[in-house]
């Protein structure tokens, strides 16, 4: 039995579509929450929570964050 590599390139090594719900968030949500993540929080924090970080990113970014 030959890999997805074997058979198909580069191009088998893509990730498949996968069943279940689809993304929350686009692109653009995830590269705020990435960038808000690993950078400094503000004093006196010392690390980012989630909740802090979804916080933030509700403040700064154009679409709907749920906090819980």
């Amino acid at each position: 039995m030959a890999g997805r590599f074997a058979t198909d390139g580069p191009d088998g090594l893509r990730d498949a579509r996968r069943s279940g719900r689809p993304r929350t968030y686009g692109p653009a949500v995830r590269v705020a929450v990435v960038a808000t993540a690993t950078s400094t929080p503000a004093h006196p924090e010392a690390t980012w929570s989630h909740r802090t970080v979804a916080a933030q990113i509700a403040n700064t970014v154009f679409a709907p964050i749920v906090i819980h």
